[in-house]
């Protein structure tokens, strides 16, 4: 496997993490920003998700290739 592929897998298990209204949220926040501005936005709100131990866990049960058990911290 690719390390992008390995990427793509890992962002796919952390899109199933129990943190579904940030998400949302983003979602509501950026319609109306320009592009720049709602890119930027994205970025941070990734950066931010991709450090909490849901998605510590989906990475290291991706690597371990078992479903992962979500705690939603």
């Amino acid at each position: 496997m690719t390390a992008e592929i390995i990427k793509t897998e890992i962002s796919h298990y952390i899109a199933t993490v129990t943190i579904d209204r940030p998400p949302v949220n983003a979602m509501n926040t950026i319609e109306f920003m320009d592009l720049r501005d709602g890119y930027r936005f994205e970025q941070n709100m990734t950066h931010d998700l991709t450090g909490s131990e849901d998605a510590k866990e989906a990475a290291r049960a991706f690597v371990e290739k078992r479903k992962p058990v979500f705690r939603g911290r």
